[in-house]
């Protein structure tokens, strides 16, 4: 649809055609006053087909003479897209010494001032500089096309004195193919500031970038950004608002309901969040995730692809901080602020404005496994730093041999190590001459110890290396600690290091 003042009735009937007297058929036409002019009007027809095709553009023009004492003109042009052309309410009419007078719009500001010389309800004739139109205008019942529905739209709109509590709300633009939106908007709020919501293939993919502008003025108009450009507003109702951008085509925003999740935003974002509240794991979307433990530890999760798919867990990877009055967390080395928690949904923003969903799920298991190790307590007796002192090496053909480890022996001394057990299930390993160690994390069950490159491999064999050793024994001085392979088997004797 385009809304503007393009002068259709004046080019039309006033320019192209001869301005003569009225034909001796309609010598009995009267101006009077007292017939009304009120209600539509086309030029040289009552249909489509009997309309002038004045511009040679298979268009037919008119005017609507309202009510209130202003007058729209329109033109149809049965075109697939835009078939409609108006100039909504761009002039008016008064009576003035028994004659009806028009001011029709010619743009900037000036009218054209025509008067009614004859009307009998079903014709009128206009007339200009004292010549009268030899082709009337005709009274019609309907306009062509969509035009009745598009003149009551237009009636219902606000034009002037527009406030932000008008334009709050989501709105969708629409157009032939999607008369009820295509599921991507813009929430405007009471303050006016704008949320885009983008739509690909489902709620569940909504990308909302939160309050990432605002209702503006320019050229003394309100306008509002959208999809990359700026939309002048023409006009709002209760369920329409129609915009333009180049001053001339109005486009239609349907207002419909917030979706679901800007709504939860809405309610969330000034929620008085606590820590408790943030515990859980929370998954992103795509095969990874966050888990919050009641001391604020992050711990970032991401699912290995295999034959048999598992989690990966970089355990307490991060911590929850405090980011003005949000909470912050790290995830795939990216800090999240969170605009709030309702029900299983967080959201969270990297740039304070594109909103992240997270949802909260069951723990994965490995998850749980980590954290049983972390919360087993380390046995006192292993905790501190212990050095070689004896080797023991049994072949898988029965050969077997033993070394003492001494400081004057540099053959045996290159079986030296040390090891040195925290309580935090971390082992470092010291070799013979090192000042830096191959740190391992640990576990202990009953006597087996588990050591592995990190806490994954401690769960499964198969996320990444491992080792097992027996504890042969161990007191406040002494250790001896096995490992096997098949038949073969290795076995280190420890003092305590004092």
């Amino acid at each position: 649809m385009k809304t503007t003042p393009y002068l259709l009735l004046l080019i039309g009937l006033l320019n192209l055609l001869t301005f003569t007297s009225c034909s001796d058929d309609d010598k009995n036409i009267s101006a009077d006053v007292n017939i009304p002019i009120t209600g539509y009007w086309q030029m040289a027809g009552t249909s489509i087909e009997t309309g002038a095709d004045i511009n040679g553009d298979g268009a037919v023009e008119g005017i609507v003479v309202h009510d209130d004492g202003t007058v729209s003109e329109w033109q149809y042009t049965q075109a697939k897209e835009d078939p409609f052309n108006l100039g909504y309410k761009t002039g008016t009419w008064t009576i003035d010494n028994n004659h009806y007078v028009m001011l029709l719009s010619k743009g900037n500001n000036k009218h054209y001032t025509v008067t009614v010389a004859g009307n009998n309800n079903e014709k009128m004739y206009l007339a200009y500089n004292g010549k009268t139109s030899v082709i009337p205008l005709y009274r019609l019942q309907h306009l062509p096309g969509e035009g009745d529905s598009m003149m009551e739209t237009m009636a219902q709109m606000k034009f002037t004195g527009i406030q932000m509590s008008d334009l709050a709300g989501y709105w969708e633009l629409a157009n032939n193919d999607v008369p009820n939106g295509d599921g991507n908007g813009i929430y405007i709020d009471e303050q006016g500031y704008i949320s885009h919501i983008a739509n690909y293939g489902g709620s569940d993919n909504d990308i909302i970038e939160y309050q990432s502008e605002e209702v503006s003025t320019t050229g003394g108009v309100l306008s509002f950004p959208y999809n990359g450009n700026t939309y002048l507003l023409y006009g709002v109702s209760k369920d329409v608002l129609l915009a333009t951008l180049d001053g001339q085509k109005v486009e239609k925003f349907v207002r419909k309901d917030v979706p679901g999740e800007l709504a939860d935003l809405e309610e969330m974002t000034h929620a008085n969040l606590q820590l408790s509240d943030l515990v859980g794991y929370w998954d992103k979307g795509n095969g990874s995730g966050v888990y919050i433990d009641e001391q604020g530890n992050v711990s970032d999760v991401s699912i290995v692809y295999s034959t048999n798919n598992y989690f990966s867990v970089d355990y307490h990877s991060g911590k929850i901080s405090t980011s003005g009055k949000r909470f912050s967390f790290p995830f795939v080395s990216t800090s999240y602020s969170i605009f709030g928690i309702k029900g299983d949904i967080l959201f969270a923003t990297t740039d304070g404005h594109q909103v992240k969903k997270f949802t909260r799920k069951e723990v994965p298991d490995e998850v749980t496994r980590i954290e049983e190790i972390v919360n087993t307590k380390v046995p006192d007796k292993l905790i501190g730093s212990w050095g070689t002192i004896h080797h023991q090496r049994v072949y898988s053909d029965g050969y077997v041999s033993n070394d003492d480890i001494t400081p004057s022996d540099s053959r045996s001394m290159q079986m030296y190590h040390k090891l040195i057990f925290y309580s935090n299930h971390v082992v470092n390993k010291y070799y013979n001459g090192s000042d830096y160690p191959n740190t391992y994390y640990f576990t202990v069950d009953g006597n087996k110890l588990t050591r592995g490159q990190s806490l994954n491999d401690l769960i499964s064999s198969s996320i990444g290396s491992s080792q097992t050793f027996q504890i042969d024994f161990v007191s406040d001085t002494e250790m001896k600690i096995t490992s096997k392979s098949g038949k073969a088997s290795e076995t280190y004797t420890y003092k305590k290091i004092q």
